[in-house]
């Protein structure tokens, strides 16, 4: 197997970058793979000194295809329950893109207790320190947020307190250039 693995990297090594034709002449055109399909194409008629095609002759050998670098077959991971599936011999496991901060970080406790390899993270072990920072720095900033709404709440209702009780004369007075507003604004 680590020989295949060894040769698969070889091959890879001298294996040209498969551009679609004419991409390097117009910006318009993707720098993917398309096959080309010209009637008059020399592209697809391998004529030499034109860019290389796909073909079967670059392939990788097939007992280690769609194997990663270290001969594991990589397995997507979405949930806790999935990793009881998977074995370390075999698999290594790639964390699912959705994946939220706190389902991840059970995830990565269970396949390193596991001893399962996870493709898309550097550090597995240093993971749960670092979210947990995270964590706890959202959790302050709430809390901050939220004494900072408490502490301005009271002060408005003091302005409120202080308002000065009218006498009937003078809430009939208020009503009255209060109707006479609303006539006014009609007219």
């Amino acid at each position: 197997m680590k020989e295949l693995l060894a040769l698969r990297k070889r091959m890879k090594a001298r294996q040209p970058a498969f551009l679609r034709q004419d991409s390097h002449r117009h910006k318009r055109l993707a720098k993917v793979w398309r096959k080309p399909t010209g009637l008059h194409s020399k592209m697809r008629h391998n004529a030499a000194g034109q860019a290389a095609s796909v073909a079967i002759g670059y392939r990788s050998p097939v007992a280690v295809q769609g194997l990663d670098r270290n001969g594991f077959q990589p397995v997507r991971v979405f949930n806790v329950d999935q990793v009881a599936a998977l074995d370390k011999k075999t698999h290594s496991a790639i964390i699912g893109a959705g994946v939220g901060m706190r389902s991840r970080l059970t995830i990565v406790d269970a396949l390193n207790k596991a001893g399962i390899h996870i493709i898309n993270l550097k550090d597995s072990k240093g993971y749960a320190g670092k979210v947990q920072h995270v964590l706890k720095a959202r959790k302050d900033a709430a809390a901050a947020r939220l004494t900072r709404k408490t502490k301005t709440a009271p002060v408005a209702k003091k302005k409120e307190e202080k308002k000065p009780e009218l006498n009937e004369e003078d809430k009939k007075d208020q009503e009255r250039k209060e109707a006479e507003k609303v006539l006014t604004r009609k007219e």
